[in-house]
């Protein structure tokens, strides 16, 4: 929950440079193995 308000604190409310929205364009813009390593790296 608390990083969803972090996230919160950098949004401003253009979807064009949301930043939810600027890391899951990244995200799908991966291969699959540096796609997993992200995922991985998200967990710790």
């Amino acid at each position: 929950m608390f990083r969803t308000w972090r996230l919160d604190a950098l949004s401003v409310g253009d979807p064009g440079s949301d930043v939810r929205e600027v890391f899951t364009w990244s995200y799908r813009a991966l291969a699959e193995l540096p796609a997993r390593l992200f995922r991985l790296l998200a967990c710790t």
